[in-house]
């Protein structure tokens, strides 16, 4: 167990290797557990707005891209390293903007 609320939960499932593994590519919906909420962005390029839905239908507002500084880079997500998140929709970015996380 990691000690955080957040799980993300692939939305393509399948792999020839192992689908209990989250990949570099991989289209995830994030899950806040204690919330029982996924991770929504509006699907309008201008509206920044970030929110929690409750609903477990598979919206395209709550698609997210994992991605590495590097384009080219593949592989298993791994714990302690830094990737970004990119909305598949809109193409924008999550980013934190606060230390209280």
């Amino acid at each position: 167990r990691t000690g955080t609320a957040w799980e993300p939960h692939c939305f393509f499932p399948y792999t020839m290797h192992n689908d209990q593994l989250v990949k570099l590519g991989d289209v995830v919906r994030l899950k806040h557990a204690v919330q029982d909420a996924y991770v929504s962005a509006s699907a309008d390029p201008q509206d920044k707005t970030i929110s929690l839905v409750a609903d477990g239908s598979c919206l395209s507002s709550t698609m997210w891209v994992i991605r590495d500084d590097n384009v080219l880079a593949g592989g298993i997500v791994r714990f302690h390293r830094s990737y970004t998140l990119m909305h598949l929709v809109t193409r924008a970015f999550l980013t934190n903007t606060s230390e209280l996380l």
